[in-house]
């Protein structure tokens, strides 16, 4: 305990709390020149439907590990739950949805859901089991089929998926962040093939229906390359090209440097980059190279020009 109180006591943390401190009083009022068109969707009823105690449950890859890395992809995102966004005074209308935990679904529900993204002519991205169950059955392939439209089987051999990708001209390999089951399968009514898994079997698919653009996954999480390459695909704008963790959001940029070197922040049109915290000084354009430093955080403002003559 002795130890712990002198830590937080260190004069140079304390520094660094009174900086921060400052930085954040400093701000002006949200100009929203970091506008967020990712919103990350999970369902807290859908947590009473799936295991969590043998550490290789739904919220283990599908929440957590997704949410941990989600940074890594640049993207300014929203994380809501189901029930406030088919409150449609709660969530204003985003370019693409991700729904990381849906596995069940009432038919209110899912007639509502499917009416929000129709509206908006939304991208939906769609994780494992979306559906699976409802109020009154479940789980079942036949639930998902019902609910998607496009044709599942249910695979019940516990395995850690693996999943070999090719999407908009960028390839690579991902697996499941834990091993379980069950597992579901797409096997038909899809457009696109993106994707398959270990045993050759489609695991990343696209199909459009009534306005929609909706791609499913049989893995629980992805990977930030694959996932930024969804969501620039989907129109969304990518703020950085590396593998860095960068938080976006509220008109702030803050890039922490995994490694050093020559680094890019791209922002919208008319607008820079104003540091506030971290070792750099000088104001950026968009897309001007970042000399940084492994271990440091890097913190900016995000203004219109006109801010700063």
């Amino acid at each position: 305990l002795d130890l712990y109180d002198n830590c937080i006591r260190e004069k140079i943390i304390l520094e660094h709390i009174r900086k921060g401190n400052e930085a954040i009083k400093s701000l002006p009022e949200v100009q929203n020149t970091t506008p967020i068109e990712l919103c990350l969707v999970a369902d807290s009823t859908s947590a009473l439907y799936s295991k969590h105690n043998a550490g290789d449950g739904l919220a283990t890859a599908a929440v957590g590990e997704l949410r941990r890395k989600l940074n890594e992809t640049s993207l300014p995102f929203r994380f809501v739950m189901l029930r406030d966004l088919l409150d449609s005074s709660r969530v204003p209308p985003h370019n693409l949805y991700m729904f990381c935990n849906l596995v069940m679904l009432s038919k209110a529900d899912r007639i509502a859901l499917k009416k929000r993204l129709q509206q908006e002519n939304a991208t939906a991205l769609w994780l494992y089991g979306v559906g699976v169950s409802t109020e009154n059955s479940g789980p079942s392939a036949d639930n998902m089929s019902d609910f998607l439209g496009i044709k599942f089987v249910r695979d019940d051999r516990i395995a850690q998926k693996q999943l070999k990708w090719n999407f908009a001209g960028k390839s690579g390999k991902c697996i499941n962040f834990t091993r379980t089951f069950p597992w579901f399968v797409p096997v038909s009514g899809f457009e696109k093939v993106y994707g398959t898994s270990d045993d050759n079997k489609p695991a990343l698919v696209e199909w459009n229906k009534n306005g929609v653009r909706n791609i499913f996954s049989t893995l629980m999480n992805l990977p930030p390359e694959l996932l930024k390459e969804i969501a620039r695909d989907s129109g969304l704008h990518i703020y950085s090209e590396s593998d860095d963790p960068v938080l976006v959001g509220n008109d702030v940029i803050a890039l922490h440097a995994k490694s050093g070197g020559t680094k890019k922040l791209n922002t919208l049109p008319g607008t820079i980059l104003v540091p506030i915290l971290g070792p750099h000084k000088k104001v950026l354009k968009s897309g001007e190279e970042l000399e940084t430093v492994a271990g440091r955080t890097y913190i900016f403002h995000v203004q219109k020009n006109s801010t700063i003559l």
